[in-house]
């Protein structure tokens, strides 16, 4: 039997061209290669004519258990690309704001746990183009930690958030500023006129920025709200206008992801306490001031329901995506998996283990086109300082042609049953293991469970009547999702 260290050694030589030893792990240098589900967050597919290695590096956490496996691939595989960038040269943090004006990332503030000072004042830039950092002005309102920022109208505004510890709430700010990169100044505008708040969710819609949620409490016993209000901003006046109130939980930590048909996706997040996690997932629609309910993230047989906040979020040619999930659940594997919505049929698929960089949470991120920029974060005992760029076209081809029996799963409903049409790669690929169909009531309780290896066809009427979350699972892994009404 070879040793894992002698397949370490060697996998360096075999793959010294597109990988190189740093730090604890490895990084990649500009190869192109993809992640598919079924493998450990640390497992490199690295594509070669016909053939792709699977290699596990868990060196993250000092565990250097390899899997070395050679496949024959009957199809090309067009992969995506993910380019590591220039290292951030400042602090490692989390819980900064981030947002990308120009073609270009911006990060201030944030914070490392446990640490000292609690909370940073310093702003970067990162320039794609130039693949370098800057380091700017410093923030005039100070060290600031669990803050957001939006860009409206071509410019960012930035506020709210905590300076100190965060266990106090006279530490808390309701200030609202605007960023100016000719001068690299700010300019403060209107409070917002709301309670002061940390971690709220904002993001742009129709001209306008808007602030959802946030918090005012502090630790598991502390008292506060979890804040449900909505408040829009107009940059021509100056001005902010309360909304309707969301009708669902108020929480911290919910992502927000613009659509093109000026709704906004809206879910996920948690308490403040860390004690109730979320998995709704919402479409608000800021002209009408209207809420739209969508399928919520079921997830495993181990994980009924997928929830938490969510560190990775993006809209990108009628998908809607959603990664680096649920920090605080029993089951770290959540920051693994990437969900993926098709907007148009409301169905999520589940790619699990495909997340190509690993568990991050709370990092800083901006969207420009079809890259994405990723850097910072924390993995709950490591601060990142590294910068990633994705090529989000790229990811989504890899994911759904190395897996084109997910696509093909479809649940249909009529006359009191559901019908699981499954592609047979994917009937014979658990023939062992089987597959099943499980709902669960919105609220992640398991409602009944159908063995589609001896039917596919479920009956569903002794159910109550109501909305159900359909979920086809195999192997203890959920492989597609989406909502059915009985």
């Amino acid at each position: 039997m070879i040793c894992k260290h002698s397949y370490k050694r060697f996998i360096e030589q075999a793959l010294a061209p597109l990988v190189s030893k740093k730090k604890a792990g490895f990084t990649i240098q500009s190869a192109k290669f993809f992640f598919a589900p079924g493998l450990s967050c640390k497992y490199l597919r690295s594509v070669a004519p016909n053939h792709y290695l699977t290699l596990n590096f868990n060196l993250m956490k000092k565990c250097f258990t390899l899997l070395l496996t050679f496949f024959l691939l009957g199809f090309a595989v067009q992969a995506q690309t993910l380019t590591q960038q220039a290292d951030f040269p400042g602090d490692g943090r989390f819980r900064c704001f981030s947002f990308m004006l120009d073609g270009k990332l911006y990060v201030g503030g944030g914070r490392q746990y446990p640490a000292e000072p609690p909370a940073m004042a310093d702003f970067w830039v990162f320039d794609p183009a130039a693949n370098a950092w800057t380091q700017l002005n410093d923030l005039p309102f100070g060290a600031r930690s669990n803050i957001r920022a939006v860009v409206v109208n071509g410019k960012a505004y930035s506020g709210l958030g905590y300076d100190g510890n965060g266990t106090s709430p006279s530490s808390l700010h309701n200030d609202w500023w605007q960023y100016q990169p000719q001068t690299d100044t700010w300019v403060q505008k209107a409070d917002f006129p709301g309670d002061a708040r940390y971690q709220p969710t904002l993001f742009a819609s129709g001209g306008k920025g808007y602030v959802f949620g946030g918090s005012n409490q502090f630790g598991s016993s502390g008292t506060g709200i979890m804040f449900k209000d909505v408040w829009e901003y107009d940059t021509q006046t100056d001005a902010w206008t309360q909304k309707a109130d969301f009708s669902g939980d108020g929480r911290i930590a919910a992502f927000a992801a613009p659509d093109t048909d000026g709704g906004v996706f809206i879910g996920l997040g948690y308490e403040g306490s860390l004690t109730n996690f979320f998995s709704d997932v919402w479409k608000y629609f800021p002209t009408t001031d209207t809420w739209q309910s969508l399928p919520p993230l079921p997830g495993t047989a181990n994980v009924p329901v997928i929830d938490g906040g969510c560190s990775f979020y993006a809209v990108y040619n009628g998908k809607l995506l959603l990664s680096n999930i649920n920090l605080y659940a029993t089951v770290f594997e959540d920051y693994l998996t990437y969900f993926v919505l098709d907007i148009n049929s409301q169905t999520w698929t589940a790619y699990e283990n495909a997340n190509p960089i690993g568990s991050r949470d709370d990092w800083a991120f901006g969207i420009d086109n079809s890259k994405a920029y990723m850097s910072l974060g924390w993995d709950g005992s490591t601060f990142y300082a590294e910068t990633w760029e994705l090529e989000m076209a790229d990811f989504l081809t890899a994911l759904e042609t190395a897996n084109p029996e997910l696509a093909a799963i479809t649940v249909t409903a009529a006359n009191g049953t559901l019908t699981a049409n499954l592609p047979q790669e994917l009937a014979q690929k658990y023939a062992q293991q089987g597959i099943s169909l499980v709902l669960y009531t919105l609220n992640g309780q398991k409602a009944a469970a159908y063995n589609l290896s001896e039917t596919p066809i479920c009956n569903i009427t002794h159910l109550p009547q109501g909305a159900y979350v359909w979920a086809v699972q195999a192997g203890g892994k959920l492989l597609k999702s989406g909502r059915v009404v009985r």
